[in-house]
């Protein structure tokens, strides 16, 4: 009997072997050809914007007018340009969230 699939699981054992600092080209040759399969890929990109989600300081969060970009370690909505990222288009507040993201690593980086 074959084992069923379950390719979220293979998302996130993929995931944390590419993140290792050592992968062999074939174990990269297996990731790629794991990702082409459409369902697989869909778990990857979920299992990433996941982590992403969770491992970020700056996240985009729906409010009653858009979206916010909410500030996990104040739990307030973040500044950016002078203003408090709410109750905007989606688009824009994950690119702000993105954005907000490298300077907030680049900040860590420079501080160790």
């Amino acid at each position: 009997m074959k084992a069923p699939r379950r390719p979220a699981a293979q998302a996130a054992a993929w995931i944390d072997k590419l993140s290792r600092p050592a992968i062999s080209n074939d174990d990269l040759f297996a990731f790629f050809a794991w990702r082409r399969d459409p369902v697989n890929l869909a778990a990857y990109e979920a299992e990433s914007r996941t982590r992403k989600r969770r491992e970020s300081r700056f996240v985009s969060e729906p409010d009653p007018f858009g979206f916010t970009v909410l500030d996990r370690a104040s739990g307030e909505a973040a500044e950016f340009a002078g203003r408090a990222q709410t109750g905007i288009p989606e688009a824009d507040a994950e690119d702000i969230a993105e954005i907000l993201n490298r300077r907030d690593l680049r900040a860590r980086a420079r501080a160790h």
